[in-house]
C-alpha cells in the first residue's frame, strides 16, 4: 500500500478537516507540519516542484495533490487519495 504524507500547518481548517477524514476511514497518514524546522528541507523540495505553498497537500506514492490545481474541495482530497491507495 502506498503512504499518504499530508502536508499541513496547524492553523489550517482544511487541514484538519482532511485529516479528520482520513482517520475517521482508518487511513494512517504521515503529517508534515510545513513550519517545523526539521521539514523545512522536504517541504522546500516539493515546494520547487510544485510551485504551490498552499496546504493540504497530499502525497500519496509518486501523486502529489494540490489544492486548487488536483483538487476543488476537501472532499475531492480525501476521494483522490483513497483512489491513490494500491
Amino acid at each position: 500500500m502506498n503512504k499518504i504524507r499530508l502536508y499541513t500547518i496547524d492553523s489550517c481548517p482544511f487541514c484538519i478537516e482532511l485529516k479528520e477524514m482520513l482517520k475517521k476511514d482508518n487511513l494512517e497518514f504521515t503529517e508534515v507540519n510545513v513550519h517545523l524546522p526539521e521539514n523545512e528541507a522536504e517541504y522546500k523540495k516539493l515546494h520547487e516542484f510544485t510551485r504551490c505553498d498552499d496546504v493540504p497537500m497530499v502525497k500519496v506514492g509518486n501523486q502529489i495533490l494540490i489544492p486548487n490545481t488536483s483538487f476543488q474541495t476537501i472532499q475531492e482530497a480525501y476521494e483522490l487519495t483513497k483512489k491513490f491507495l494500491i
